[in-house]
């Protein structure tokens, strides 16, 4: 059976016993209630990035701005596919839509392709340029090159499409006037356009692709960086995650062929392109930040504490002693002056470090983080005294309400 936007005057006539404007049957707001999830979730995703780029590790690249400046489009799709449920008649079949909502309905519909289109073109973008950022200096100019050649081809696919999708029909204004089926059997020969299931087809065949060149790529990039191995495995799992994207790719693509191909009840047999739509546009912005998450969470689960402990390494006391010590950004790791503190409430034994990391971090417990103000007033009056030979050894003492804190002392 075929298909597409403009159905012939044999199946207009089939629809006639079928209209029932005053109690349509609707296929509920599955679709609204996912998007909205999804979106919620996106917003949630992007907070935690952008917080942990600029505000933690503080090197936020234009991949970050192009995931942020994409919350625009993304947000116009998710609100306007839902609001079309409500609104627009897309949950309902087309034969119980009157003319003036079915013409609504197509410039929404092609309002929420563009702005899908703007969307998913922005994530890959920025996805690419990550790639591009983190080989920088490390890989060969092949893979570089690569990185290049595939933001490029994006960028063609994104006029390209657009050009296609508002040209398709001449004059522009039959692209949606013909749903109007009145003014479609009137004026059928006053107008040309191209099949638009085909071109949707393509460009979602194209958009699939691209989509397995993107998550390929990290498959190259991690096995040649000089890291461990279980790094990599762990980065690699993360861009895996791409993967699903482009099984949603494949899904999106099918229901769009099966929409302009099998059935003229665009409306209502458009529910599942739509769903995977969404949570292709959706799941691909998490998806590219998902590298960032682990240093939001790994900062937001450090007690405060451990955080001020970090950024003492940042001040010039920290910056002093490891000049003293001959050390350096690269042999960091290897300081043995680890701080210890002692709590009031277990007595003067010392309490254990966790952990050192091998970027230097340091990971202690305390035991009493309700005092850690205090001792945040009390280190601010740090002092450092002179250095003589050996290494250098910072104890920091917490008695009663953090009233006395020792700087640090270099012993020979």
């Amino acid at each position: 059976m075929p298909g597409g936007l403009s159905p012939p005057i044999e199946v207009i006539l089939k629809w006639a016993p079928l209209i029932d404007y005053e109690h349509p049957e609707r296929s509920g707001y599955g679709v609204v209630v996912l998007t909205g999830v999804l979106l919620g979730l996106a917003y949630i995703v992007v907070g935690m990035r952008l917080w942990a780029r600029y505000r933690i590790v503080k090197n936020a690249g234009i991949d970050d701005v192009l995931i942020l400046l994409n919350m625009i489009p993304l947000t116009g799709m998710s609100v306007a596919l839902m609001l079309s449920y409500f609104y627009w008649g897309f949950d309902r079949h087309v034969w119980d839509l009157q003319a003036p909502t079915i013409i609504a309905a197509r410039k929404v519909q092609l309002a929420i392709e563009s702005a899908y289109m703007g969307s998913v073109c922005l994530t890959k973008i920025s996805i690419l340029l990550f790639y591009r950022r983190l080989t920088a200096g490390t890989i060969g100019k092949a893979f570089q090159w690569t990185v290049h050649l595939a933001i490029a081809s994006v960028l063609a696919y994104f006029v390209v499409f657009h050009l296609t999708l508002f040209l398709c029909c001449r004059p522009l204004f039959s692209s949606w006037k013909q749903g109007d089926f009145a003014w479609l059997l009137a004026n059928r020969e006053t107008f040309t356009c191209w099949d638009e299931g085909k071109i949707l087809v393509a460009t979602a065949v194209v958009s699939a692709i691209q989509d397995f060149v993107a998550c390929g790529l990290p498959m190259i990039l991690f096995w040649k960086l000089h890291i461990s191995k279980r790094q990599k495995i762990v980065l690699g799992g993360i861009f895996a995650l791409g993967g699903f994207l482009c099984v949603c790719s494949v899904i999106r693509t099918y229901y769009i062929w099966k929409v302009y191909n099998a059935t003229y009840d665009m409306t209502w047999e458009g529910r599942p392109a739509w769903m995977w739509l969404s949570i292709e546009a959706n799941v691909a912005v998490m998806c590219a930040s998902a590298p960032a998450l682990k240093v939001f969470f790994k900062h937001s689960l450090a007690g405060p504490t451990t955080r001020y402990v970090n950024y003492l390494r940042r001040t010039p006391y920290a910056r002093q002693g490891k000049e003293m010590s001959g050390g350096s950004d690269e042999t960091e790791d290897s300081i043995q002056a680890l701080p210890t503190i002692k709590s009031s409430r277990f007595g003067r034994k010392k309490l254990p470090v966790n952990r050192i990391g091998k970027l230097g971090t340091w990971d202690v417990s305390y035991d009493d983080e309700e005092r850690y103000s205090e001792l945040e007033h009390e280190m601010r009056n740090f002092q450092s005294k002179p250095y003589t030979a050996g290494k250098p050894t910072f104890e920091t003492t917490v008695q009663g309400n953090a009233k006395s804190t020792r700087g640090s002392k270099y012993y020979a």
